[in-house]
């Protein structure tokens, strides 16, 4: 399910005090039109509220308009109300009235909605569990252009098909991290398309730039082993770094398994146990394999 707790953010490179004035003059006007019962203008006014533009930050304020233009019908207020009840923002969470919502608004055609709710059926909240019919709605999303829902479809179908292939190049053509780095798999291993490496490291190098962290893992590997690029040792441990940071398990065993080593780095046993022990809480056995290794290490190195 998408991390809509990432999704607050005011419009880049503004001057704060022009940004904040704006934002205040635009909260004013829409609470003067949804008072007279705009819906539009309601929905607009929880976004403020659920965003923090020109107003405190505010999520049950933001339920409160978000259900006022919803009940009247408003799709994009019906799918956001959909999220607070999913994320339990301003309101006590519920999975049934998440769906609920998303229904509404899915069966209105909003595309966010439509993903939303295929999410839940393959996840089976707040609905029985149901891959087929999350298909069904991923695809309609997909068809509207919505990146989450081509990248859904596109695992949902198989990444060895050539369709899901030309589902994810919808995604990363629209510059959708999971995409590009997806694409970059398909092209690294074969997967619905001829294998080659040097297209896989370029787009696994853009969405490394976003900051996708899988991406970045993929990358370091690219570089340490050679992998459509030349080998770079050092930059392959500094986007394991990076992808580490993010929280990927692998580039948290590759960089635990450089500082075990030295590999570029100095050796470093403390760091290399905290990257791996990072990595074995998520459940990577290879991080498992690597702090049993540790541990002799560890005592070769007492012994001399």
């Amino acid at each position: 399910m998408n991390n809509y707790r990432d999704v607050h953010h005011l419009f880049a490179e503004r001057d704060p005090a022009e940004a904040e004035y704006r934002d205040r003059a635009t909260f004013e006007e829409y609470l003067e039109k949804a008072s007279k019962n705009d819906v539009a203008a309601q929905n607009a006014l929880g976004d403020c509220y659920f965003y923090g533009r020109g107003v405190a930050r505010d999520y049950e304020s933001a339920v409160k308009w978000y259900k006022k233009a919803a009940t009247k019908g408003n799709a994009e207020a019906q799918n956001h109300l959909g999220i607070c009840y999913y994320f339990e923002l301003g309101v006590e969470g519920d999975y049934e009235k998440a769906v609920s919502w998303w229904k509404k608004a899915a069966m209105q055609g909003n595309a966010r909605a439509q993903d939303n709710l295929g999410n839940c059926y393959f996840y089976g909240r707040g609905v029985k569990r149901n891959e087929q019919k999350a298909a069904q709605w991923y695809e309609k999303a997909a068809m509207q252009g919505d990146a989450n829902s081509q990248c859904n479809l596109a695992i949902y179908i198989s990444m060895e098909n050539k369709k899901s292939f030309e589902w994810l190049k919808k995604a990363a053509e629209q510059g959708n991290p999971r995409g590009q780095c997806s694409l970059g798999y398909c092209y690294f291993h074969g997967r619905g398309v001829a294998e080659n490496k040097k297209k896989a490291v370029h787009w696994f190098e853009k969405a490394a730039m976003q900051g996708y962290a899988p991406a970045q893992y993929k990358l370091g590997d690219c570089y340490f082993y050679g992998h459509g690029v030349e080998i770079n040792y050092e930059k392959g441990v500094e986007w394991y770094e990076k992808g580490a940071l993010g929280g990927d398990e692998n580039a948290q065993l590759s960089l635990g398994d450089a500082y075990l080593y030295g590999y570029v780095v100095e050796q470093n046993f403390k760091k290399a146990e905290k990257w791996l022990k990072k990595s074995s809480a998520q459940g990577n056995p290879g991080a498992d394999q690597s702090l049993r290794e540790l541990k002799e290490e560890i005592k070769k190195s007492k012994q001399k």
